[in-house]
């Protein structure tokens, strides 16, 4: 009789535990829909807060721009990585199950007093909050509620994760929002030295000097390392902590703008002391209160001098551009001229088929760099130094973009001479171009002999 009761005893327990599981614990939705509690769409939020054991961690989509702040924390600029994952987690919050009947019980859930909740602000200031409270015994997924409901949902933990990161991990580690495209101009002063650089076309020119041609690719290199430096720490939110790091009489600093005339607001990079142990440099920026560490490699030798600026190629046009170029060398004047994809040596006299040694001749002058930058406004007396009062040779090259002069001094031993391209100052090159200037010489000599 004690063991038939026992049995009755068990069979009723496994009853009641069934019922549970089919009525509060699994009940699955109509036709496998999945419920979805809140659809916002990413670009209408406003405002993300997050409440976490007593602590409310606030972001806010800054005002006309592509960047949000975290509004709690003097509004340093936040990871948009990390936005973006929070912004998905919530455009579709879809859960997995409502639990029938847990509403009725929400200390079970630890959603009766939860330690932690989420709410998004859209555009029209409504706001939409998920209260969430303990992991499943599975520990794959969280009890969540909404304010206004009373049922109980499921709801993915991976998802829950991206809200409960520590600060830090909500910061931006890029300092600056700027894309490099958008700067039009660039001010740089470290000790003595202060460049400016204005975006000029596809190119950029320096303030102050029209002859100096500024490398394109040095230039866009210096932008995209200052646009987007990388934090390797972060050290300090007080300002009155930055002259400790040597922020408040900075070693250099740049500004870069997004127009010509530098009349917007720019971002204004600061660069302090090193750390030698960390082998890093203190830096700040504008609208931050923050003081990071960098790596070195992103600041320091940013410029040494001017001269590191400097294209070292002569000119920015292609062979097809060159249309017509007059050499004299020696005493022989050669004028030869491009027919379609032909060149014909017009002077001093008609030779059609010149075309290898045309194009050669073109093929140089298109590629001709310096070895060694000499002078950069050169005095009479250094012209005349290095051969370039009376030149050697003269190459006049008329393209589509328009006329350029390039004048030939001394050798230098038996594989460099001294050039001048154009005004733009005294280089030393390969003799490369210049004996390919010969070979068009003598060849139109040949011919006329005959």
């Amino acid at each position: 009789m004690r063991k038939f009761r026992l049995t009755y005893f068990f069979f009723l327990l496994l009853i009641v535990l069934a019922a549970y599981v089919i009525f509060v614990d699994e009940a699955p939705p109509p036709d496998g829909v999945k419920p979805t509690i809140y659809k916002i769409p990413g670009a209408d939020v406003e405002r993300i807060e997050v409440s976490r054991d007593g602590t409310i961690i606030v972001f806010a989509r800054a005002a006309g721009e592509d960047r949000w702040l975290i509004e709690s924390h003097k509004g340093v600029h936040a990871d948009s990585g990390g936005i973006s994952s929070m912004l998905a987690a919530f455009e579709d919050l879809t859960v997995e199950r409502e639990l029938l009947g847990a509403g009725e019980n929400l200390a079970e859930y630890g959603l009766a007093n939860p330690a932690m909740s989420i709410t998004f602000q859209d555009k029209k200031q409504v706001r939409h909050t998920l209260l969430i409270g303990e992991k499943n015994p599975a520990g794959d997924h969280y009890y969540v509620k909404t304010p206004n409901q009373g049922g109980v949902f499921l709801y993915a933990g991976g998802n829950v994760e991206k809200f409960r990161r520590e600060l830090t991990d909500y910061r931006s580690r890029i300092l600056g929002n700027l894309k490099s495209q958008d700067v039009q101009r660039l001010e740089y002063r470290q000790g003595k030295l202060e460049v400016i650089l204005i975006r000029e076309g596809l190119g950029w020119k320096l303030k102050g000097d029209d002859n100096f041609r500024v490398s394109h690719a040095v230039a866009g290199q210096i932008i995209n390392r200052l646009s987007g430096l990388a934090v390797k720490s972060f050290v300090s939110d007080e300002v009155g902590e930055q002259a400790k790091y040597g922020l408040v009489n900075p070693s250099a600093q740049a500004w870069l703008y997004t127009d010509v005339a530098g009349e917007t607001d720019p971002f204004h990079l600061r660069m302090g002391k090193k750390d030698d142990a960390e082998n890093s440099y203190y830096v700040a920026v504008s609208g931050q209160p923050s003081t990071y560490l960098v790596k070195p490699g992103s600041l320091e030798n940013i410029f040494k001098s001017r001269k590191e600026l400097r294209d070292k190629k002569a000119f920015s046009f292609y062979a097809k551009d060159i249309q017509e170029m007059k050499l004299s060398l020696a005493g022989q004047d050669v004028r030869c001229q491009r027919r379609e994809n032909e060149w014909d040596i017009i002077e001093p006299m008609s030779l059609t088929g010149a075309g290898l040694a045309a194009t050669a001749l073109a093929n140089e002058v298109v590629s001709l760099a310096f070895e060694e930058f000499i002078s950069d406004k050169p005095s009479e007396k250094e012209l005349k130094k290095y051969g370039l009062n009376v030149s050697v040779c003269t190459l006049d090259i008329i393209t589509n973009q328009g006329d350029q002069r390039l004048i030939f001094g001394k050798q230098k031993g038996s594989d460099m001479i001294y050039g001048r391209p154009a005004d733009q100052g005294i280089g030393l090159y390969s003799l490369d171009l210049f004996n390919a200037c010969r070979e068009l010489a003598d060849l139109a000599a040949a011919a006329e002999a005959k």
